[in-house]
């Protein structure tokens, strides 16, 4: 009897522990995916390789025009969570030349101007933000700028959450996610006004020395998983 009870408690401990690699597997493999949906490009349902800000630890961010929806020093915090997440550091400066991230309040045809940017043919009336990036041939972004159209925008909640989703896009994190919680979903909610626990991981992902710029997705996914853990 001695035996056999032995046995069922080795039984019970490996499907308990199957259960539980299976669970991490899941995780594992969700996270993989979402991250995916967050940080890719698709243009024409094609994605385009990670973009991201690589061999230049100091940002340097320009203001232009009155800042609103959000206080100076709301953005601050919001600015130094993701220098935890990304290792970056960003800086404000006044100078347009010395300037890596353009952050513009007003006119889209303002915008456009100060860019020194052509105005698309197909751009609409009524769009409250744009954004726009530049990077060299190996994918590692070199120049980012996105315009909050202050008299498109309906309140401050959706002037706050355009400002934090752009200077996402603005460091190269380009995709969407389908949930109400995530500051990736596109559209503000009640719910995403801050970032999820999900949100950090996956921006933390995005920075991590062995997630590249210029990397397709089976590429990132192969250096995600020989090199960091994400199981916790």
């Amino acid at each position: 009897m001695k035996i056999y009870k032995l046995l069922f408690t080795v039984i019970i401990i490996l499907v308990s522990s199957i259960n539980i690699l299976q669970a991490q597997s899941k995780k594992v493999n969700k996270l993989l995916f979402e991250y995916q949906e967050a940080s890719y490009w698709k243009i024409n349902r094609n994605n385009i390789p990670i973009i991201k800000w690589e061999n230049n630890d100091t940002i340097k961010y320009q203001i232009v025009g009155e800042m609103k929806y959000i206080s100076r020093k709301s953005f601050k915090k919001y600015l130094l969570k993701l220098e935890e997440l990304t290792n970056l550091e960003f800086v404000e400066t006044n100078r347009t030349e010395n300037s890596n991230i353009i952050i513009y309040f007003g006119e889209l045809k303002d915008y456009f101007d100060f860019t020194k940017r052509t105005i698309p043919q197909n751009i609409l009336g009524n769009f409250d933000n744009w954004s726009n990036r530049k990077y060299n041939d190996h994918n590692q972004l070199t120049h980012s700028s996105f315009c909050i159209v202050t008299s498109k925008t309906k309140n401050t909640k959706r002037g706050r959450y355009n400002i934090k989703k752009l200077f996402l896009k603005s460091i190269g994190l380009l995709g969407s996610l389908p949930h109400e919680n995530s500051i990736f979903y596109k559209y503000n909610t009640t719910y995403n006004s801050r970032l999820s626990k999900n949100d950090k991981r996956i921006i933390k992902i995005h920075y991590d020395i062995n997630v590249k710029a210029g990397m397709t997705k089976s590429e990132s996914i192969k250096a995600i998983k020989e090199n960091i853990n994400i199981e916790n």
